[in-house]
């Protein structure tokens, strides 16, 4: 029987691995082992779903909302037995390193690449103002995809957009 943080890392498709982050008190991070090409889809995030918040730490949780903006539910994947890989995906410290967007789709969490990916390149992606003043950032977007929920900026429903 797999412990909790090998059933996470177990969970880490081929392509990818989690190790040290190049990220300063990050912990763990993802990385591409191969090309990862541009559109190419990650997840949906894993975790224990929730109507309440889980107190002050939402370091690893996603709100999930109707279209017309109301909670659904968090994902929360702080735990390990429940969660996946994509746990370790970190916050981007300027928008050069962003090399992901994280959006919402039938009421689940992924990610996608918004650029072709080297090998040996951290996965990165900006989860919002609130999240990154949190970590020291300060960042704004004016983009109008994007929504501020719960301290992770999430871009809703465009997976119809997305080809691949």
């Amino acid at each position: 029987m797999l412990d909790n943080e090998d059933h996470v890392l177990a969970t880490t498709p081929p392509g990818f691995s989690v190790r040290q982050s190049t990220i300063p008190n990050a912990g763990l991070g993802v990385y591409a082992e191969t090309t990862i090409p541009n559109g190419t889809r990650l997840g949906p995030y894993d975790g224990t779903l929730s109507k309440e918040s889980d107190g002050d730490d939402w370091s690893y949780t996603f709100t999930v909302v109707y279209r017309n903006g109301k909670i659904k539910h968090n994902i929360d994947g702080k735990g390990k037995e429940t969660s996946s890989w994509l746990r370790y995906i970190n916050c981007a410290r300027t928008i050069d390193e962003e090399n992901l967007d994280v959006y919402q789709y039938n009421y689940e969490i992924y990610y996608v690449t918004n650029q072709c990916i080297k090998p040996g390149t951290e996965l990165l992606v900006w989860y919002g103002d609130s999240y990154g003043e949190s970590l020291g950032l300060e960042r704004t977007s004016d983009d109008d995809d994007y929504a501020e929920l719960s301290g992770r900026t999430i871009i809703v429903d465009t997976m119809d957009t997305i080809k691949g």
